[in-house]
């Protein structure tokens, strides 16, 4: 099944891309408490990080 490029491309310029370095040691850490300790941040300031990942469909 084809990408819906529409999709895409709304959901690329959406994105900071700036964000996925805190997906990143979220995934590594496995834990928003561990990700946020190892970023230096508050585990809601963490968690708002990654809330702004999301993607509005």
């Amino acid at each position: 099944m084809p990408l819906q490029t529409g999709l895409y491309d709304t959901a690329m310029k959406t994105v900071d891309l700036n964000l996925l370095g805190a997906l990143d040691v979220l995934l590594a850490e496995r834990s928003v408490t561990g990700a946020a300790r190892r970023l230096g941040l508050s585990p809601s300031a963490m968690s708002r990080t990654l809330a702004r990942l999301t993607i509005p469909l």
